[in-house]
């Protein structure tokens, strides 16, 4: 890891079905495109923990209606105003 610093939006869209768990954690992502998850509707965990991410759009997690956990810990949020209501087990903790 430690190689990414974006996410496009088109990068998942080949495994948008199946899908399950996602681990982008201890990279440096800064940005992640408002679409890039839009089309992993059975993604049921989702681990950006460790990144350098500021902001989080407020569409990225939009259609990630099976989305059980999400780790956005350890990052430089500030605050994150997307509705994380659907993701009961989520940590926005922002990182040192």
């Amino acid at each position: 890891s430690r190689q990414l610093s974006a996410v496009d939006s088109k990068t998942f869209n080949e495994l948008s079905i199946e899908l399950k768990r996602l681990y982008l954690s201890d990279n440096m992502i800064v940005w992640i495109h408002s679409l890039t998850f839009s089309n992993l509707v059975n993604l049921l965990e989702l681990r950006l923990d460790h990144n350098r991410l500021l902001r989080i759009h407020s569409y990225l997690f939009k259609n990630l209606v099976q989305l059980q956990s999400l780790d956005l810990s350890h990052n430089q949020l500030d605050t994150v105003t997307v509705p994380l209501y659907k993701t009961p087990n989520s940590r926005t903790a922002p990182g040192p």
